[in-house]
């Protein structure tokens, strides 16, 4: 079982559906590794917000938060 869960907004969902094929394909793939590592290597965290990191794919920008439930 997957340590995190990744949600995606429907907006996002048709803004990936938009791109092209191979672009799509892309940004699915960056989506799946953040199943296993929330915080990739490259990603950047975006000033004023805790845990919120920003992931570039491509031409495409992946805005993730991550936070725990204990």
């Amino acid at each position: 079982m997957s340590a995190y869960q990744v949600l995606v907004a429907r907006r996002a969902a048709k803004a990936v559906a938009a791109r092209p094929r191979r672009e799509q394909q892309r940004v699915r793939a960056a989506i799946d590794l953040l199943v296993d590592v929330p915080r990739p290597p490259g990603c950047v965290a975006m000033g004023g917000e805790p845990h919120a990191y920003r992931v570039r794919v491509g031409t495409t920008e992946l805005s993730t938060r991550s936070w725990t439930t204990a």
